[in-house]
């Protein structure tokens, strides 16, 4: 038996070729404004703030479907790898040069959240689950691209879309109530 040849939605690689230039995009940009040895810090640290404080998968999905694709690693483990490189990122990041996290305001929120654990911390938690269902949800597309029956799969995904959108929703509102709770204020032009 020869190897059944996998199908992958082109909105999956679609997605990921998006996340893809923005990062790029955003990384020239940082070291064009901070020079390299600060821009892509400043990259990298934005991204783990995606991993820590986003509800949906799209920073971790950078790693994740490439693995999926070319290593059949499910993407809830490299989501794991994924937290695990964010969190080493910034404990470094916090314990070697800690005046990073001023040069952007969303920088400095980050940091606000990840040194306030209550809170604040509520942000990344609920992020997590948001994540873990992103990610459910992305595996699951994939699969169903593959599936034989795709009638029942279909179902399953439209289950899954409402439930992650309530999910995104959820921690949306959450997270306004917790920064308007503590105080914090963000700059949106600053950003």
């Amino acid at each position: 038996m020869g190897k059944q040849k996998k199908k992958y939605h082109s909105k999956e690689l679609g997605k990921f070729f998006i996340i893809l230039a923005v990062l790029f995009s955003y990384t020239a940009f940082a070291i064009a404004r901070f020079g390299i040895g600060q821009g892509v810090p400043v990259a990298a640290l934005t991204w783990s703030f995606f991993v820590f404080c986003t509800p949906v998968a799209d920073a971790g999905f950078l790693v994740g479907l490439p693995l999926r694709i070319f290593a059949g690693i499910r993407m809830l483990r490299s989501q794991i790898g994924v937290w695990v490189v964010a969190f080493l990122m910034n404990v470094v990041a916090l314990l070697l040069q800690p005046a990073i996290y001023e040069k952007t305001a969303l920088l400095e929120l980050f940091q606000k959240i990840i040194t306030t654990p209550w809170p604040l911390w509520l942000i990344i938690i609920i992020s997590a689950i948001g994540t873990l269902v992103s990610i459910l949800f992305d595996d699951e597309a994939i699969d169903l691209a593959n599936a034989k029956n795709k009638r029942k799969q279909l179902q399953k995904q439209r289950t899954k879309v409402y439930v992650n959108i309530a999910i995104f929703s959820l921690a949306i509102v959450f997270y306004i109530l917790v920064l308007k709770t503590t105080h914090t204020e963000i700059n949106a032009f600053s950003l």
